[in-house]
């Protein structure tokens, strides 16, 4: 085969598989519950609602966590509690979330001190949360996602309606820049791309979601999935709850709240970069062999045929740019539910680079440390590869 046969059969393949991609999401979105969309229950509909706990870990979440807890308390829910796990701060949180608590009985604050073995700090944060809560529903969020007081009985009636065990609900992210927006955005586009979360509606589907922000769950759904006992040390607990529930048989569905669930996931590029260092292995069950291969992968099929456009020449190009037109409406209409600008698929060889980069630099860091570093808790990698989640 002659380079420019190659060069036209990679760029097929290509259009292909985006194409196959965008129609995938198209069709999916039957299953997927949009929120903004569907209405909030009112009178003897909203009176039935079953109690629901928000559960959330925080360690050092000082500068945050106030708004946060302030907006689950302004939750429009008729019954209803705020368990708080104060994961061994040693900043301010621990005197905000208590001065919080003192002035609000619908807030209760659980205090750890120390970390068994065995666990994540956030994983067991949760866990403790868990077994404090006495709602018959469990919504385990994050100490700075904000809410808008609709948002979780809208959430609940679906639940109640369609008789659902489980809403992961894909929180919107504000971000602050150019370079940070292309970051997520890219990033998010690889996630969809990999776990197709419409997907995970599907009763004929293996295809599961979970989002840290935004994860309810029916209590005994979650107990019957071997709460994150189960998930002690992995550190996409929020993504592998989601398996652990689809694999114990679990009705689940991905959710779009829209602005009604917003978080800061982080407040610079070179934080988001850093951030990721904890968790990019666990996402490749610490196989250098498939990180590196699904790198190659998104160069190949996200960030080379915006090249190739400059590049080649004749059939080539032109199939290169039907690829470039494809990827950028599919991940456009990706982002058009997110506070994140439509256009960034527009500069994706950029952020397949960066994101490329952050994966190899946490790779590399996670080896020569010999584990991971989380929180202020350092994680080895043998107790952390005893965590990994069976395959689904």
């Amino acid at each position: 085969m002659t380079i420019e046969l190659g060069l036209l059969a990679l760029g097929g393949i290509t259009l292909l598989a985006w194409v196959g991609l965008g129609i995938d999401g198209a069709l999916g979105q039957r299953w997927v519950l949009f929120l903004r969309r569907c209405s909030a229950p009112a009178g003897e509909a909203r009176a039935r609602l079953p109690p629901l706990s928000v559960v959330f870990g925080a360690r050092n979440e000082a500068e945050g966590v106030e708004p946060a807890v302030r907006s689950m308390l302004a939750l429009d829910y008729p019954d209803f509690e705020v368990v708080a796990v104060n994961d061994r701060s040693d900043d301010a949180t621990g005197d905000i979330l208590a001065r919080l608590a003192a002035a609000d009985d619908r807030l209760r604050v659980v205090d750890v001190t120390e970390l068994p073995s065995g666990w994540l700090g956030k994983n067991h944060a949760l866990w403790t949360g868990a077994h404090a809560a006495t709602g018959d529903l469990i919504l385990f969020t994050d100490a700075d996602v904000i809410f808008e007081p609709s948002v979780a009985a809208r959430a609940v009636a679906a639940i109640v309606e369609r008789d659902i065990d489980h809403v992961a609900g894909a929180t919107d992210v504000t971000a602050h820049g150019f370079g940070l927006q292309l970051f997520i955005a890219t990033f998010a586009l690889f996630f969809n791309g990999y776990f197709r979360p419409w997907r995970a509606g599907d009763p004929r589907s293996d295809a599961y979601v979970g989002f840290g922000g935004f994860n309810l769950v029916r209590r005994t759904a979650y107990e019957r999935a071997g709460t994150h006992a189960a998930l002690a040390m992995d550190p996409l607990d929020d993504v592998n709850l989601g398996k652990a529930l689809k694999k114990s048989g679990a009705h689940q569905v991905c959710a779009v709240p829209g602005p009604m669930a917003r978080v800061e996931w982080y407040p610079t590029l070179t934080a988001a970069i850093r951030g990721l260092e904890k968790n990019t292995m666990a996402g490749v069950n610490w196989s250098f062999g498939l990180l590196f291969g699904g790198m190659a992968a998104q160069i190949l099929f996200t960030a080379w045929p915006f090249l190739a456009i400059l590049m080649l020449e004749g059939p080539a190009r032109w199939l290169n740019v039907a690829v470039v037109i494809v990827v950028v409406t599919v991940h456009g209409a990706m982002l058009s539910e997110t506070s994140l600008p439509t256009w960034l698929p527009l500069f994706l060889p950029i952020g397949v680079l960066l994101v490329a980069w952050t994966y190899m630099r946490a790779a590399a860091l996670t080896y020569w440390r010999g584990g991971i570093e989380w929180r202020g808790t350092f994680y080895s990698l043998a107790e952390l590869r005893r965590g990994e989640l069976p395959p689904a």
